[in-house]
């Protein structure tokens, strides 16, 4: 179990891991090496599986895809495997091993050239896996907006989710460099390496770097410096609700209750599959059904019906691709 200090650290390592010790010192209000020894144990327990870089790759030309799937035929073994392909595909972003409507579950992140090249990837996949996989569901992946860690925290910090939202999807297309792309390659899995260290791995000088991590920035192709917390080490399960509705006219004020719910993480668009889509942390099914009785008693006659399964395990997050 976290205590309050701990907690406060992984907040806002999860707003922007690249903050110098010293401010995430001062946020959580302990000495520098205090911050430093505290962090440390959080990695070293697994509690901090890894920092990333949140890349908005629509801004770089990519379409997104997803796709769920149901196995069918109970061979535990194959399914493993199926979500290892998965994982090895450079095309793969996020892949997850789930329980309740899917097992399983990937999205793609794919440019204009490539697209025969994952047609012909998925063709193949499917040879080798069709008759294991009872459902498919693919959907073109819109947007991904995702709220700060306030779950973390004792108490909700007004204003907080909006002020602190990343935004992946839906942007407009801008033109990097070579030298930008290699420092995008260079933190992908690693938000926090040093200035000095990225700089001698792609090439350049540490201005440079600083000036085009900015710039970056800037253009909104980098979205956020992310920390990915093993949640269940923490007493929390991530679930995933699809919700149709009845009364289409109440979406917005359904969105506007998502944004703004301190327990939601994670808001998705697509098109094709539901017509609201948030994912969550609980420390139970009960906490869960809790949130949807309430949002039901919110939007009485809006919501037709909703389902909802668990996101067991994500074995991958990687927002650069090939």
């Amino acid at each position: 179990m976290l205590d309050a200090k701990d907690a406060v650290l992984l907040y806002h390592l999860d707003i922007n891991c690249r903050q110098s010790l010293g401010q995430l010192a001062k946020k959580a209000r302990v000495a520098k090496t205090v911050a430093a020894y505290r962090i440390s144990r959080l990695e070293k327990q697994g509690i901090i599986r890894e920092y990333y870089t949140l890349i908005d790759v629509s801004a770089l030309g990519y379409s997104t895809y997803r796709v769920y799937l149901k196995f069918q035929n109970g061979v535990p073994e194959i399914e493993q495997e199926i979500i290892h392909e998965l994982v090895r595909t450079p095309f793969s972003s996020w892949v997850f091993e789930g329980e309740g409507t899917y097992q399983c579950g990937a999205v793609f992140l794919v440019k204009a050239s490539k697209v025969k090249d994952f047609h012909d990837f998925w063709m193949g996949f499917l040879d080798k896996y069709r008759k294991f996989i009872h459902k498919q569901e693919f959907s073109i992946y819109m947007q991904l907006v995702q709220f700060p860690s306030s779950y973390l925290l004792p108490k909700v910090i007004p204003g907080d989710k909006e002020r602190n939202k990343c935004m992946f999807g839906l942007s407009k297309t801008v033109v990097i460099d070579d030298a930008s792309q290699r420092i995008l390659r260079a933190i992908a899995h690693s938000a926090r390496k040093p200035i000095g260290e990225i700089a001698k791995e792609c090439g350049l000088s540490p201005p440079t770097v600083r000036s085009k991590l900015r710039e970056l920035v800037r253009q909104k192709v980098i979205q956020g410096f992310k920390t990915n917390i093993d949640m269940p080490k923490l007493g929390m399960y991530h679930y995933k609700v699809d919700v149709q509705l009845q009364d289409y006219s109440q979406y917005a004020r359904l969105v506007k209750f998502i944004d703004e719910h301190p327990k939601i993480m994670y808001r998705d668009v697509t098109l094709k599959h539901a017509d609201v889509e948030f994912e969550l942390y609980v420390r139970s099914v009960d906490e869960l059904h809790e949130i949807m009785d309430e949002m039901r008693s919110h939007f009485k006659g809006a919501i037709a019906t909703y389902v909802y399964y668990l996101f067991k395990k994500v074995y991958k997050i990687n927002y650069f691709p090939i």
